[in-house]
């Protein structure tokens, strides 16, 4: 169903398709618009998705703009709406936010000028992003931009990308640069070169020393001739003046051997007079001489211009598959009939006697087993097994095994409306590479990728909507083990991901989907929580530097040093878990200004902590100090001027810098070894606190009787100011109870626990 107005614009458009197992008419998309008296500016659009559960419509997204014409100027106000599953209509606007828009009639042609972002802060609109466009009018599209950020109240400087066109007002050139240090530095630029007659479209990405010092990485080797660092190129080729055919390459720049290296992969496309595709071409892996492993498709067509035959080889083999595509009055699909050769006869030659496995009947295979519940485990014994499940309506579904990018692509089709969870952690993914023909696109909600998993290909991971208001189904939380070796640039597009689990030294690799400046910074800000599973080394140099909506970060055991600036200006950061034991370094200005933290327990084993680590965390109440802490520098803790307590459990006052403390109130108590209370009232900066005491946990730590057994914790002659927290060895920490009983009990699982009391802690192992 499609409305046009007066003009030819879609103003509704309605489509179906009958689902196959049921012969229900399901709907596929549905969308409208209401347009403003000057129809490419919109007033209303909606937009609905299909709930399978009850077969009919319900609202995806919504937004309403107030247009005002001023002369040759549109300003717009847009909010968005939800969904009221409930009542089934649509809610009023949230006004809690709302985006501007400034555009200008110039050459009978709208360019966008001004756009910003506001949010309502006690009943007051407040400006939290601004973006100026200076438009190249004489090609009526790309435009120059600079962007402001919110900081401490003020709108600063943040990026800007600027075009340079040739003469034929193609893009030669795009640079990104950021603020830094009071003034606009180059981050990146992508140089961009043509040929003809072959009309050879070059994109190269270089980067600059500013980009791999403010993201705190190791600046690479330059090669002769170069002042800049090749980072990546990708090549597409139209070999006609028609564009009936096309190749796409990809290829990373390897600095020692000081060439471009191809990666993902070569992909042919070729078209006829009606731009209907007759062959793709689809080749993954490169030798030093070719490329290889290449399948190939071919494509014929019926009188209505439908697909009615595809056959695809690979490498030269023929025939290796068949679809036959059914329809009804030549254009509504019905089926496709899959089919597989087999030669039969070992002449070489696939004879129509020897096409086998018709796919429908496969098909039905698929839906032979109906699962009573919609949380599946299913243990493989063998790859392509998830053929034979009705995986359809199912929610949360766990497989243990050999599984293939066959099977994930089934899943991914035949649930991508109901599956949520899918926990892939203790499969086995063929050859442990993930591709993009293996989830792709996908719709999940909640992805554990398997542990022993080493590579994530180029767009091995889609999913959102670039409006991050949008409620589109969208994966909000991934988790990516540490045997991981290598992400692909754009081997994850997820910019709506909430909560994540990756190795640090990957992070960034989720943000790198795109080279225009400032664009992946806004994407961080969906993400709430971080939890890095590195196994050893050091977490970056401002890994997570001004991710002002972060607020949950857990550091596993393995690491040992948390890098300068790494979580800098993380804003709303409340929560940090600490490795327990390995962790010997807090770097500089690793938490500086995070306001939001309460607490800081500092692991045992911690030995320095560098200068203005915790400036500024004026949130924070408590502090408790390891034994083997020996060093704090400047600053460290300057402005920490909520803190009340401070346990200190080294003997040994550790060695305080300049102001290390200063702005923790004087009157905070401070509990010390009883050995060493009278070094601390003596010794420089710390003799400023004037309520040093005994630390009465130390005092009794020997009365404590800690003793795991029948699947309990059992915990005796608790003194009365220990709190109590119990962590896996992983380093989370599953229980904590302030000012628990004396003698207290805690029902656990059978494994092993890290126990802290006060200051004491206890390894033990409930049977």
């Amino acid at each position: 169903k499609k409305e046009l107005t007066n003009e030819g614009r879609i103003s509704f458009y309605e489509t179906y398709q009958i689902d196959m197992n049921t012969g229900i008419l399901k709907g596929i998309t549905k969308y409208q618009y209401e347009f403003f008296s000057i129809e490419q500016f919109i007033n209303k659009y909606e937009s609905y998705v299909w709930d399978n559960t009850y077969n009919h419509w319900k609202g995806g997204t919504k937004y309403v703009n107030n247009n005002t014409l001023t002369g040759n100027e549109i300003n717009r106000e847009r909010f968005y709406c939800t969904w009221n599953d409930t009542t089934q209509t649509w809610r009023t606007p949230n006004l809690s936010k709302k985006y501007t828009y400034k555009y200008t009639l110039v050459n009978n042609f709208w360019f966008l000028i001004e756009s910003k972002i506001y949010s309502l802060v006690n009943g007051n609109y407040v400006c939290t992003n601004e973006t100026l466009y200076t438009p190249n009018f004489a090609i009526n599209q790309n435009q120059n931009s600079e962007s402001k950020t919110l900081v401490n109240g003020q709108l600063t400087n943040s990026t800007r990308t600027a075009y340079t066109f040739n003469s034929k007002n193609s893009v030669s050139l795009i640079e990104s640069y950021k603020w830094l240090e009071n003034q606009w530095k180059l981050m990146y630029k992508s140089d961009y070169q043509y040929s003809t007659p072959d009309s050879t479209q070059t994109e190269i990405h270089y980067n600059t020393p500013v980009y791999y010092q403010t993201y705190g990485q190791v600046v690479p080797n330059l090669c002769q001739g170069q002042t800049l660092y090749p980072d990546s190129k990708y090549v597409s080729k139209n070999y006609s003046e028609a564009f009936q055919s096309e190749t796409n390459y990809y290829y990373l720049w390897d600095e020692t051997s000081c060439s471009w290296i191809p990666e993902g992969s070569k992909q042919t496309y070729i078209y006829d007079n009606n731009y209907n595709l007759l062959s793709e071409t689809y080749c993954p892996t490169h030798t030093t001489t070719d490329w290889t492993d290449c399948q190939n498709t071919t494509y014929t067509y019926n009188s209505k211009n439908r697909i009615k035959e595809s056959i695809t080889t690979t490498d030269g083999i023929p025939q290796m598959s068949k679809s036959e595509y059914m329809y009804i009055a030549d254009t509504l699909q019905t089926r496709i009939n899959y089919y597989l050769t087999e030669d039969l006869n070992a002449d070489g030659i696939i004879g129509d006697n020897e096409w086998v496995n018709n796919g429908y009947t496969k098909y039905e295979l698929k839906n032979s087993k109906i699962f009573d519940t919609d949380s599946v485990h299913i243990t493989t014994q063998d790859y392509d097994n998830l053929n034979l499940y009705n995986l359809s309506g199912i929610k949360k579904l766990k497989v243990t095994g050999p599984i293939s990018c066959e099977d994930l692509s089934a899943v991914n089709q035949l649930s991508e409306d109901s599956l949520d969870l899918l926990d892939l952690s203790d499969a086995l993914l063929q050859n442990n590479v993930l591709t993009d023909s293996c989830l792709g696109r996908t719709n999940l909600i909640k992805l554990l990728l398997p542990k022993t998993l080493k590579i994530i290909k180029a767009n091995a991971i889609e999913s959102g909507e670039q409006d991050v208001d949008s409620n589109e189904k969208s994966l909000r939380e991934l988790v990516i083990y540490a045997d991981i070796e290598k992400i692909e640039n754009s081997g994850i597009f997820a910019i709506q991901l909430e909560k994540v689990t990756i190795p640090s030294v990957f992070f960034n690799k989720l943000y790198t989907m795109m080279s225009i400046s400032g664009i992946n910074d806004i994407y961080k800000t969906s993400l709430q929580s971080i939890t890095f599973n590195d196994l050893s080394g050091k977490i970056p140099d401002a890994v997570c530097y001004n991710m002002p909506y972060l607020k949950s970060v857990t550091i596993l055991d393995g690491v040992s040093e948390i890098g300068n600036n790494a979580f800098k200006s993380c804003g709303m950061l409340s929560k940090v878990n600490f490795p327990p034991s390995t962790l010997r370094k807090i770097g500089y200005n690793a938490f500086w200004g995070c306001n939001e933290l309460t607490s800081l327990e500092l692991p045992e084993g911690l030995i320095a902590i560098d200068y203005s680590a915790f400036w500024g965390c004026s949130g924070v109440t408590t502090i408790n100090m390891p034994s083997s802490l020996n060093s704090i520098a400047q600053n460290a803790f300057w402005g920490c001027s909520a803190v009340n307590t401070m346990k200190v459990a080294a003997q040994s006052p550790p060695s305080l810098g300049n102001n290390a403390l200063q702005g923790v109130p004087r009157s905070a108590k401070v509990f010390v070894p009883e050995i060493g209370i009278n070094i601390y009232k003596a010794a420089p900066q710390w003799k400023e606190f004037y309520n040093i005491k005994t630390d009465v946990e130390i005092q009794n730590a020997t009365e404590i009787i800690v003793s795991g057994s029948n699947g309990q914790l059992q915990l005796r002659n608790i003194p009365e100011t220990c709190d109590v927290q119990v962590y896996n060895l992983a380093g989370i920490k599953l229980i904590d109870i302030a000012k628990p009983d004396r003698n207290t009990t805690i029902n656990l699982s059978k494994g092993a626990y890290l126990v802290k009391i006060g200051t004491m802690r206890v390894k033990t192992i409930i049977q």
